[in-house]
């Protein structure tokens, strides 16, 4: 694949991440990862006219397209700033038109990270942070809403997406970011576990969404690995319930249902029974973060 901006953003954020992570045990190590990430701050300043990403003409298997990497760049900056309190970054996150950016923490959209990232620094500008923290704040009180109306505590809202079991994890991570940031009355620690408990069972299907635990859990996966070997690898959190049903399996067994009980355990069902890095990663942030406790 050919470099992209999307890609170099998303990696000078997480050097910078793992800058300031590593920093007290290898000096050193830390040092290359800082390093790496202003180069590749660098190289996406020096080349913000590439854009974002779609498949080369001679690639023909599934797009992940991004046509966007605004919010690439926000989050490497403020990760950036974080680590080096440097006002060089804050300048440039001040020029940034934040309302421009959807909000997002999955493969395309990133920018909660980088509000995370900032209202996270040691020191903050004002307007800056007013900024982030209005964007940060509309995002969590519409999952508050949902999760407040719904009866399974789920802040979905009444669509399911494909993979709508990445945003029930992702969701339960910014009630956990907000819980850390926000000195409030609400106890969003607790609705972050809630979907948690949503992921293992407590839902309108009964599923444990990740393979091998509790009494009614994800059988036949749409996971080739799994599939070779004619037995369900333990500890995989599938896609769950999708209520556009993007299969035909899905569409001859699911329509009609309602939108929170779309899902079949079926591999050939890829809309709902899929297995993915980037929905089973935040699966582990939210267990880490009731662990941490």
């Amino acid at each position: 694949m050919p470099i992209s901006n999307t890609a170099t953003g998303d990696f000078s954020a997480v050097m910078a991440m793992a800058a300031r992570i590593y920093e007290p045990f290898d000096k050193s190590f830390a040092k290359e990862c800082l390093d790496s990430s202003k180069k590749a701050l660098s190289y996406l300043e020096s080349n913000d006219d590439e854009g974002g990403f779609i498949n080369p003409s001679d690639v023909s298997t599934g797009e992940y397209p991004d046509t966007e990497d605004t919010d690439e760049y926000f989050w490497a900056l403020s990760e950036l700033y974080r680590t080096t309190g440097s006002s060089t970054y804050e300048n440039k996150l001040a020029e940034i038109d934040l309302d421009s950016l959807e909000n997002g923490m999955g493969w395309q959209a990133v920018n909660m990270y980088g509000y995370y990232a900032y209202l996270s620094s040691e020191t903050q500008n004002d307007d800056i942070k007013k900024k982030v923290k209005d964007n940060f704040t509309t995002h969590f009180e519409e999952i508050e809403k949902n999760i407040e109306e719904d009866g399974y505590y789920s802040s979905m809202g009444e669509e399911y997406p494909w993979g709508s079991n990445m945003t029930f994890a992702n969701n339960g991570m910014t009630l956990l970011m907000a819980d850390e940031i926000y000195n409030t009355d609400v106890d969003y620690e607790d609705l972050a576990k809630k979907q948690l408990d949503y992921l293992l069972g407590a839902n309108s299907t009964s599923y444990c969404f990740v393979t091998g635990y509790g009494s009614l859990t994800p059988e036949n996966p749409h996971h080739r690995p799994s599939e070779a070997l004619a037995t369900t690898m333990t500890g995989m959190l599938v896609g769950g319930a999708n209520s556009n049903l993007e299969d035909p399996y899905a569409q001859n067994v699911l329509t009609g249902k309602p939108a929170a009980k779309c899902y079949v355990d079926n591999a050939q069902s890829y809309s709902c029974n899929e297995i993915t890095i980037y929905w089973n990663s935040p699966l582990i942030y939210l267990m880490a973060g009731f662990m941490a406790d």
